[in-house]
């Protein structure tokens, strides 16, 4: 797949990829293994940051990495991204050039596809994921401007890991009626919030909604909103988001007993828990989702 990463793919994944790239690519360049660089960068008038993301299994069950990427045009003019860097190059942690051993997966449910992008309009930011899987370890991505490399520190996606599928799922009739039940307690939640009958507590980027039993609590991750809604301390439902240019691209997630029992995708695909359970894909999504909700439970308290 990295033969697309040349000209304009390789222009694009460098931005967007921005979790991969070393220094220049000097015949003794050698990357310490403790040695850090920053995660963001400027070239020109545009910004490059690079933040840890969740991780990802495709729909053919391959598990990739991931990389939160900002790009801001801090410019009156667009920026034409293809022409941006004339070079990209990958290192290990040994320093060894490792730009042909990974393969690429621009977007994901919640993403936009960063490869498909050729211009940032003036003053525009542009947020979203880039996945990726390779034998060797990526430890920095160099984006190489007008002849001046910059290295970049790849941040490492976070282990989450995903639980085996369930014996005994719940059949899509049992589906159906729970998530009828949570649709109900997820409107009296919302009428509780909009009337002012629930206590509100702001915690740096999290926004928590208490009342009795029920609970939602707003979470800013990266570039994601993510709400998560509870009765008696359980988790029954949460949707997410992407913060810019959010367009059909909600999930909608019904749990019951801790487990993920229905996936709404953004597309409006419906995934229940008996499919789910044969779907790397599913199985990744409810990890991902119980690792912040846990997340956040933690630094709640």
């Amino acid at each position: 797949m990295f033969p697309l990463l040349q000209q304009t793919w390789l222009v694009i994944i460098s931005l967007a990829v921005l979790t991969l790239v070393g220094c220049t690519p000097e015949k003794n360049h050698i990357v310490k293994e403790n040695h850090t660089y920053p995660t963001e960068a400027t070239f020109g008038h545009l910004h490059i940051a690079l933040n840890e993301s969740l991780p990802y299994t495709s729909d053919a069950q391959i598990f990739y990495q991931g990389v939160a990427v900002t790009l801001t045009n801090t410019s009156n003019e667009a920026i034409n991204l293809p022409s941006m860097f004339s070079r990209i190059t990958v290192f290990d942690t040994t320093g060894q050039d490792i730009t042909n051993q990974i393969d690429w997966q621009t977007t994901d449910e919640h993403g936009r596809d960063l490869a498909s992008l050729k211009k940032i309009a003036p003053n525009q930011t542009i947020i979203g994921h880039v996945y990726y899987r390779s034998e060797a370890t990526p430890h920095t991505i160099m984006l190489t401007h007008k002849k001046k490399p910059q290295q970049l520190q790849l941040p490492p996606s976070p282990t989450v890991p995903i639980a085996s599928a369930k014996k005994h799922a719940l059949p899509d009739d049992a589906v159906e009626a729970k998530v009828q039940v949570i649709r109900t307690w997820f409107n009296q939640i919302e009428a509780n919030a909009q009337a002012n009958q629930m206590n509100v507590q702001h915690i740096d980027n999290i926004v928590t909604y208490d009342a009795e039993a029920y609970r939602k609590v707003t979470y800013h991750y990266q570039e994601m909103t993510y709400h998560f809604y509870y009765m008696n301390d359980e988790l029954f439902f949460a949707y997410t988001y992407p913060n810019v240019e959010a367009v059909a691209s909600e999930n909608r997630y019904y749990f019951q007993d801790n487990m993920l029992i229905r996936w709404i995708k953004a597309d409006g695909t419906t995934i229940n828990q008996t499919a789910g359970n044969t779907s790397a894909n599913f199985l990744q999504q409810e990890a991902n989702i119980k690792f912040l909700a846990n997340k956040i439970k933690n630094r709640r308290h």
